[in-house]
């Protein structure tokens, strides 16, 4: 925006250079803190200020300038723009603590750098890199899917995944422990993918013999499973270079 204002003191904002919005049209409302930068011929000045709708005026906090870093001695022929100062862009090498409002999106091409990322306020989760390719949650260190020999010196509590009585197809990737009810004759099918899990067999009034496909087992697979009303069976499933294969745990 153009200005007529000489000296150093507040600005008074005069109409909008051709080709750009007025601070009001741009949605600057009263008392909103901007940062702005003026040029005025050779002298140039960036910083903060609170904006007034009334008497359309601009306050000058300065942050740098062409005249030691102090207020330039404005001509009557400034223009005055809203900008990002430094300060305002956080970057990837930022040292100083960041507060955002909300999401942060970055794009295949961006990159973002941190030290330690704080979730809510500060005695909420931390999360930090405490070495290559290791990350940690209030100074535990997060296991990583993809990396081989990590020391997991804590637990995990498992909910147990029900299956539907009938045939069934094997999926380690569901959960490690699983349990299903033998109300009739089903097939247990060998999963697609390496892997390991525990299968629960409880049979009812209605249980019948269960057959087993794309398994590779010998003649010793453990327990005989029977149809027994309400007698169990622990079925031990393992998969390992495409091979798969089982024992069975009766529990009376």
């Amino acid at each position: 925006m153009s200005t007529t204002t000489t000296g150093t003191g507040i600005i008074t904002l005069g109409s909008a250079v051709a080709g750009f919005l007025s601070f009001a049209n741009a949605g600057v409302t009263d008392g909103t803190v901007v940062t702005y930068a003026i040029s005025d011929g050779s002298a140039a000045e960036i910083g903060t200020g609170t904006y007034t709708a009334s008497g359309t005026t601009l306050s000058r906090t300065v942050i740098k300038s062409t005249n030691s870093n102090t207020a330039i001695n404005l001509s009557g022929t400034a223009q005055v723009i809203i900008t990002p100062s430094a300060e305002d862009i956080l970057n990837k090498t930022q040292s100083t603590s960041q507060t955002l409002a909300g999401p942060l999106s970055l794009g295949t091409s961006n990159a973002f750098t941190a030290g330690t990322i704080e979730l809510g306020h500060a005695s909420d989760t931390t999360i930090a890199r405490s070495g290559a390719g290791i990350i940690t949650v209030e100074g535990k260190t997060v296991a990583l899917l993809d990396l081989e020999d990590q020391l997991i010196a804590g637990g995990a509590r498992v909910t147990s995944k029900s299956l539907t009585t009938g045939s069934i197809t094997l999926d380690p990737g569901d959960r490690p422990l699983q349990y299903i009810t033998n109300g009739g004759a089903f097939t247990i099918t060998a999963p697609a993918d390496d892997g390991s899990l525990v299968l629960l067999v409880t049979n009812n009034s209605s249980a019948a013999a269960i057959t087993f496909s794309g398994f590779t087992v010998g003649s010793n697979v453990g327990d005989a499973l029977t149809t027994t009303n309400t007698s169990k069976f622990v079925i031990y499933i393992y998969r390992a270079n495409s091979v798969a294969w089982y024992s069975i745990q009766a529990l009376q």
